[in-house]
């Protein structure tokens, strides 16, 4: 039997050392997920939110094999949290899963150069401008095939401004790229 997780906190440990804002959204209870096979003291558990799903802890079949009946896509992105998860996913997915390497940001505090943001800001073209997002750019993306996963974790415009941040850039007045900060790291 597969028990979605109410108190987050039991699960915790299973995903420490995993420097993953969705994780840390699901561990929070900001938004997604999190299931094991005991919803007392799981060993094993899975962090769900939007087309992402983190397995941790000892390698569980029935858990790998579960989908919420709340979940509606076709697929999803299976990130194992070691070897036995991967074999796992493997086998219960067999080819129907396909490996690929993911490559992810640089995540260290404090390392990032604010300086050289701006510099690069200010060597846009006309053409380009960085904006926070805002209601309307919100509903824009909420509504646009390409940008919608950006926000849709988001069940609203007010639920965005107390949990989101993120910013875009325009191109003559036009959304070409977006960027959402998950999670608890606002700063």
């Amino acid at each position: 039997m597969i028990y979605e997780v109410a108190n987050n906190k039991r699960a915790e440990e299973l995903f420490a050392g995993w420097d993953e804002s969705i994780i840390w959204s699901c561990l929070q209870g900001v938004m997604g997920h999190i299931y094991a096979e005991n919803k007392d003291a799981p060993a094993s558990a899975m962090a769900i939110l939007g087309d992402f799903c983190f397995f941790a802890g000892e390698p569980n079949m029935e858990l790998a094999s579960f989908r919420p009946t709340w979940y509606s896509r076709d697929g999803f992105i299976a990130v194992p949290g070691n070897a036995g998860w991967s074999k796992i996913i493997e086998s219960v997915y067999g080819n129907r899963a396909e490996k690929v390497t993911r490559y992810a940001i640089k995540k260290e505090q404090g390392v990032f150069d604010k300086g050289r943001l701006k510099e690069i800001v200010r060597g846009l073209s006309e053409d380009y401008a960085l904006k926070l997002i805002d209601e309307e750019i919100f509903s824009y993306c909420k509504k646009t095939c390409w940008c919608g996963d950006f926000v849709a974790q988001y069940a609203d415009w007010k639920q965005y401004q107390k949990l989101g941040l993120g910013a875009v850039i325009l191109k003559d007045g036009v959304v070409v790229s977006v960027f959402i900060l998950y999670g608890r790291n606002r700063d």
